[in-house]
């Protein structure tokens, strides 16, 4: 595990993929901060990793989109998989890798509500948490984007695919609130929830049947509930969503509250995406 999690992110910073992420990330949070911090003189640092975020979360894919999609188009991965390693291994290891060069501007962030304490009031503790929860939310996003390039031989559509997933995740978050409450609009949600399952067991499986069966009984369970007490079903997906919200989850730290329950989601949710991965990986490697 080690010889690949070196390989992979030598591979990121020999390259122009670790330096381009980093000095990106940098550079955005370096001009909100300009902005936010030193021209309007607010000492709230949380608030410039808010306005941040999103906009540097943005540039993960240049991580993930080649780190499995290459070997794919290659014939690279064959050889790996020759290692005496586990296909958990090889996984994790190229996640550790991906999340290593994310941690290097993450951790020079931490450093920057020290030098705005020179010139005046910063709190520390908001500071802190809320970078504490951007690390968190770029963790899962890597996993995601992982998973993703397991999918597919094309670091592009590796790399749409994973800046949709995270544009969407952030605009779901941000519209729960003004969704549809209806019970009909709930059970759209279920079976379009139903058909996304069934996708991702036929992009694991390569089998139909399975997708099908999949889709089938999410679906017909949906429909049954929802005859049974349609009322059940009002403001359902709303709930759903929101619960789910990766972003929203992040607010108590902006407020200096480590949430115990948002880091556990996190952390799920990360060794979700990344099982799922190794489930994709495997399945190519004894296809």
């Amino acid at each position: 595990m080690r010889a690949i999690f070196s390989k992979e992110f030598k591979n990121s910073m020999y390259t122009m993929t670790g330096p381009i992420f980093i000095a990106f990330v940098l550079l955005i949070f370096g001009i909100f901060t300009v902005e936010t911090n030193l021209d309007y003189g607010y000492p709230g640092f949380e608030y410039t990793v808010s306005r941040s975020a999103f906009i540097s979360l943005l540039a993960l894919p240049l991580l993930t989109m080649r780190s499995h999609s290459e070997e794919r188009r290659t014939g690279a991965d064959k050889l790996l998989y020759s290692l005496p390693l586990k296909t958990g291994g090889i996984v994790i290891s190229k996640y550790l890798a991906a999340l290593a060069v994310f941690a290097i501007p993450t951790a020079i962030l931490f450093f920057y509500p020290l030098v705005l304490s020179k010139f005046g009031e910063v709190y520390l503790n908001t500071a802190w948490s809320s970078l504490l929860s951007y690390f968190l939310v770029g963790a899962v996003l890597i996993a995601v984007g992982e998973f993703i390039s397991s999918l597919t031989e094309s670091q592009v559509i590796a790399a749409i695919f994973s800046f949709g997933a995270i544009f969407l995740l952030f605009m779901v978050g941000n519209d729960a609130g003004s969704l549809p409450q209806t019970s009909s609009f709930s059970l759209l949600f279920l079976i379009l929830l139903s058909l996304a399952v069934a996708l991702v067991a036929w992009a694991l499986t390569k089998n139909v049947i399975a997708a099908a069966v999949t889709f089938g009984v999410g679906a017909a369970s949906s429909l049954v509930a929802f005859f049974i007490d349609r009322t059940a079903y009002e403001g359902l997906a709303t709930r759903w969503i929101s619960s789910l919200d990766l972003f929203g989850r992040a607010q108590p730290f902006f407020m200096g509250v480590i949430d115990l329950t948002a880091i556990v989601y996190y952390l799920s949710l990360t060794a979700f995406f990344v099982f799922l991965t190794a489930l994709s990986v495997d399945k190519r490697r004894w296809s």
